[in-house]
């Protein structure tokens, strides 16, 4: 027997998203029927309806995640999706109605609501058999399936605490871009602290941005990283060490590091000083790791010499 629900099912909730203040479209499995959907802005019900003649066999339903931000777990281990799921309980669940949407269990999803679109915020991991999962806060510019049938599971998408189509946009969790960047950061460390998930190295344009540190891409991640406040305590001591290492001094690592987190347009906030404060730490870690110690032998030496002159008496300093 078919999963697949009848067009007319697709219309109401469709019909009933919209007055709730979601923006739905039509979906063949996770992929969008439209073209440049992603500029939608106003959904109207002669949209909905002509869509359903044009797609009738698009029976899945996404909504815009532009001021419908949403936590997407992607993380295969149960009770690590289950502990992510309590954490948002914990600090969201006065603020709103905590929905949670599942597909492939134990993968889920979770739809706040924000005044400040963002782009997506993502955090790549490795689990512990090896495989690559990840956390994202998909945000402007992304959608995320609503209702319909699971085109891996071949089984309906089923919900948690209620359903969008009955519970308005305005009753979902308020978050600011910095609190999703901050949950991300939280849900990560649970991870790695709690279930010996590692983080994933810094992966840029499809390829391995460690592989080559002194390549473009590698820098490119890392600033990228600093001027949009995403995983600032990672990117800033990656960061660190690849000045040290190229052989930029202390203070002028300070200073750069500061000058990229003040260009940043992200909030000041209690988090955001944070990170600012800890950069000369981090610089510090970084040269007793990556400065001297590492120098070759040829110039640890020809250092030395130098440090010794200098602690010579100068000839004028006996006249």
């Amino acid at each position: 027997m078919s999963c697949t629900p009848p067009i007319a099912v697709c219309i109401d909730r469709r019909q009933h998203l919209r007055l709730r203040g979601y923006l739905p479209i039509p979906l063949y499995g996770k992929a969008p029927v439209l073209k440049e959907w992603q500029k939608l802005t106003v959904i109207s019900h002669a949209m909905i309806e002509l869509w359903a003649k044009v797609w009738p066999d698009a029976h899945n339903t996404s909504c815009l995640t532009r001021w419908m931000p949403t936590l997407d777990l992607d993380i295969t281990c149960e009770p690590a999706t289950i502990a992510i799921e309590e954490l948002v309980r914990e600090h969201f669940s006065e603020h709103g109605d905590v929905l949670v949407r599942i597909g492939n269990p134990p993968k889920r999803a979770i739809p706040f609501r924000t005044n400040t679109p963002f782009k997506k915020i993502s955090t790549n991991l490795i689990a512990p058999n090896g495989n690559a999962e990840k956390i994202e806060f998909l945000g402007d510019g992304q959608q995320i399936v609503i209702d319909g049938v699971h085109p891996e599971t071949r089984r309906p998408y089923t919900w948690f605490g209620g359903v969008p189509w009955n519970v308005p946009h305005a009753e979902l969790p308020y978050i600011h871009p910095h609190e999703a960047v901050e949950l991300v950061d939280k849900a990560a460390e649970i991870l790695i602290t709690e279930f010996n998930y590692k983080p994933a190295r810094t992966v840029a344009n499809g390829r391995d941005a460690h592989a080559n540190p002194a390549g473009e891409d590698f820098w490119r991640t890392l600033i990228d990283n600093v001027l949009h406040g995403h995983a600032l305590h990672d990117s800033l001591r990656d960061l660190s060490a690849a000045l040290i290492k190229s052989g930029m001094n202390n203070g002028s690592t300070i200073h750069l590091l500061r000058a990229l987190m003040e260009l940043a347009p992200v909030p000041d906030d209690e988090r955001w000083d944070a990170r600012y404060r800890s950069i000369p730490r981090l610089v510090d870690d970084a040269v007793r790791k990556w400065g001297h110690g590492h120098e070759s032998p040829r110039h640890r030496d020809r250092r030395t010499t130098a440090a010794r002159q200098s602690q010579r008496p100068s000839p004028l300093q006996n006249r």
